[in-house]
């Protein structure tokens, strides 16, 4: 075949699938005007907005199903944005639409993702730049804009977007610090990488100039498949065992070796430049969450795995590691200091504090973890810690999801009245047990990784304030009178309760530190 025909078939093909596309595009839209059209012309027909949000968060749901089709997802997201934009409480559910619908499109993603930019920089100029929050999340969606244009092989632009956000005056920058120290590093990196090619083209025999090409795109690039193209003759022993392995990627990696591999990562990250070791640490915690899937063993093993992969975290900075007090000698009925954080995982008698007793069976201690094996599918489980709290305070807590098909509900005290946050992968996250408060964020989470949750909760006269960050960043803030939010789930009262349901998990850590009030130990 010639070239010109070759050429023919390339532009039909082109042709081909830019009409397919558009055929896709109108038959969303024809499903979407038949599912929801007289759902728009209702809301369209009353002045009040609320509806409008209402029916957006209903669009922005559906949207997120795994089963629905890429592109009815793509005009759900848009309505959705369209409805919730205009209401003065719809900014978060119209970025999230977005993100979704970046999500079901790649190809869109960065298109989308400035769009969620450019809102969150418009309500952070309208606050005078004093509206913290605002400008906190506009340091968020600039990351995902960057992160979009990295993987859109823009990296001129992601500078421009990491340094943008470094330029505002907020506490969440560490993140673009990283990312702009990885792009920098990456720049060098390729500087170097064309000299030593060069190099090796004259001299194809030099192990040292071949061993540095694979180290380079190993650890400074992050890219075992392009290192892999340099391995020959005298190439480091490990390099030449591991990368072939890490160029077949995590899913083709047999049990034993995801080990290996993890710990392989760990040790080039030790030694890595500071642009590199994040993503070094990243591959690491991919090969020991693998290794855990693999590995369905309770056994010694399997607990070493997941202290490797709590290591890994704590290198990443995605987990809390100040010292704590332990709470298992604090006398019944006497308050816990003020101003420590107390260990209350410790405390747990399962016996006594599963708060349906036919489903403590459900659970088991495993030194100083609490584990929930196998929650029922109805009703599900819960643990109401042995603490009684009365006032402001401060919780943490560390936990890894075996199964991520369910959910999982932390329930927080707040003065007679209780929040709850409920993580869930198909239905979103969200605090709950507040009216009129329907925020929910799109979160998918993964089974082996670990994930940290801060709540601060403080109550002041009539009023209180909660704070939910998850892996140290923001996630939810809610303020108002305490008398919006419902009473406590149950028999669990001024307790914080912990509740898988469906999801098998492990809970490392669950700490608290009383800033006023009181919080009374209900055993020692």
């Amino acid at each position: 075949m010639s070239r010109a025909s070759c050429l023919v078939c390339v532009l039909l093909a082109a042709l081909a699938s830019d009409l397919y596309a558009a055929e896709a595009d109108e038959e969303a839209t024809e499903a979407f005007e038949s599912l929801y059209g007289a759902d728009m012309k209702r809301v369209a027909a009353t002045a009040e907005l609320a509806d409008d949000l209402a029916l957006a968060k209903k669009l922005a749901e559906a949207a997120r199903k795994p089963t629905t089709h890429a592109a009815l997802a793509v005009v759900l997201c848009e309505k959705a944005h369209d409805l919730s934009v205009r209401h003065p409480d719809g900014l978060r559910t119209a970025t999230g639409a977005l993100a979704t619908a970046a999500k079901k499109a790649p190809k869109r993603a960065v298109e989308l993702l400035q769009r969620c930019v450019d809102l969150w920089q418009k309500r952070y100029d309208a606050s005078g730049r004093k509206d913290k929050s605002a400008g906190i999340m506009l340091v968020v969606w600039l990351e995902n804009l960057g992160e979009a244009q990295v993987k859109a092989g823009d990296t001129k632009a992601a500078e421009a977007t990491f340094r943008r956000g470094l330029a505002l005056d907020t506490a969440y920058q560490k993140h673009l610090r990283a990312h702009l120290d990885t792009l920098l590093a990456h720049k060098l990196a390729e500087i170097k990488i064309k000299a030593l090619a060069a190099a090796l083209d004259k001299a194809p025999d030099s192990a040292k100039v071949r061993n540095e090409l694979v180290r380079l795109c190993t650890v400074e690039l992050d890219d075992p498949s392009r290192a892999a193209t340099y391995l020959g003759d005298g190439v480091d022993a490990a390099f030449a065992k591991y990368v072939p392995a890490a160029a077949r990627g995590t899913k083709e990696v047999p049990e034993a070796a995801c080990k290996e591999l993890g710990d392989w990562y760990r040790g080039l990250a030790s030694t890595a430049s500071t642009g590199a070791k994040d993503a070094l640490l990243r591959r690491a915690l991919d090969y020991y969450r693998r290794f855990l899937e693999l590995h369905d063993r309770e056994d010694e093993a399997r607990a070493q795995g997941v202290r490797l992969l709590n290591q890994v975290h704590e290198a990443l900075g995605t987990t809390v590691t100040d010292p704590f007090t332990s709470a298992a000698s604090v006398p019944a009925g006497k308050p816990l200091a003020t101003g420590k954080w107390i260990d209350i995982l410790a405390m747990v008698d399962l016996k006594r504090d599963c708060t349906q007793q036919k489903h403590v069976t459900s659970w088991q201690r495993q030194g100083k973890t609490l584990v929930c094996h196998q929650p029922p599918r109805i009703g599900g489980t819960c643990i109401a810690l042995p603490v009684a709290v009365d006032g402001s305070y401060e919780f943490q807590v560390k936990l890894i999801f075996r199964t991520v098909d369910g959910s999982f509900t932390l329930y927080l005290p707040v003065a007679d009245k209780a929040v709850s946050l409920s993580m869930r992968n198909r239905f979103g996250t969200r605090l709950e047990n507040i009216k009129d408060h329907h925020r929910n964020h799109d979160i998918s989470y993964q089974a082996n990784r670990v994930y940290t949750i801060d709540a601060s909760v403080t109550v002041k006269d009539n009023d209180a304030t909660v704070v939910v960050r998850l892996d140290g960043r923001p996630l939810e803030r809610w303020q108002g009178p305490v008398a919006d939010l419902y009473a406590q789930r149950g028999t669990l009262g001024k307790r914080i309760g912990l509740a898988p349901w469906r999801n098998a998990t492990i809970f490392g850590l669950a700490r608290l530190r009383m800033t006023s009030g009181k919080a009374t130990a209900m055993r020692p």
